[in-house]
């Protein structure tokens, strides 16, 4: 099926249509979707999509070729979906900066008798959580990029690829954060 057809459809509300649309992104959605490791944010990017199929004006996208048609309807379909992660990540930024602030607020407001004290309970357990989570490899990664090392370097001195050394750093991350909660 071709995505002018697809968007005709969705725009009669044939169901088909529309699975077959949110399908025919669904790679990109999860990309992006891997990208935000907070929540799922997949949903978001399938309604989007839904709301432009049944807004967009396809006399925009009239071409001589009909395949240079399908390509400037699926590069305007992209472009949507990247300012839609574009945005989540700037809403995301700017809830964490508010609660970073409003947490400072309440420290001032009710402070501790020893500040030290709760500063090293902090990174005890995050001593605790690393020695106790992490394999010896992803400590030694962990490790080299805290002295910021390059994931090439990285991979170099451990007799790995590049993209292994990735996958293991994202796995770090969800442990830590797992571990945190």
């Amino acid at each position: 099926m071709k995505l002018k057809d697809c968007i005709k459809g969705c725009k009669q509300d044939n169901e088909e249509c529309k699975i077959f649309l949110i399908e025919k992104f669904s790679p990109k959605i999860k990309m992006y979707n891997r990208k935000f490791l907070e929540d799922d944010i997949k949903s978001y990017f399938f309604i989007k999509l839904l709301e432009v199929s049944e807004k967009i004006n396809l006399n925009n996208f009239n071409r001589q070729n009909e395949n240079e048609e399908e390509a400037a309807l699926v590069n305007y379909f992209l472009k949507i979906l990247h300012n839609c992660y574009v945005d989540i990540i700037k809403h995301n930024s700017n809830r964490k900066d508010k609660i970073l602030f409003e947490d400072e607020r309440l420290l001032n407001e009710f402070p501790s008798t020893n500040n030290e004290f709760d500063k090293s309970d902090l990174f005890l357990d995050i001593d605790h959580i690393i020695k106790s989570s992490l394999t010896e490899l992803q400590k030694n990664i962990l490790l080299d990029i805290l002295k910021d090392k390059s994931q090439r370097t990285i991979a170099k001195e451990n007799n790995m690829s590049e993209q292994a050394v990735s996958n293991i750093k994202r796995r770090i991350q969800s442990i830590l954060k797992k571990e945190m909660r």
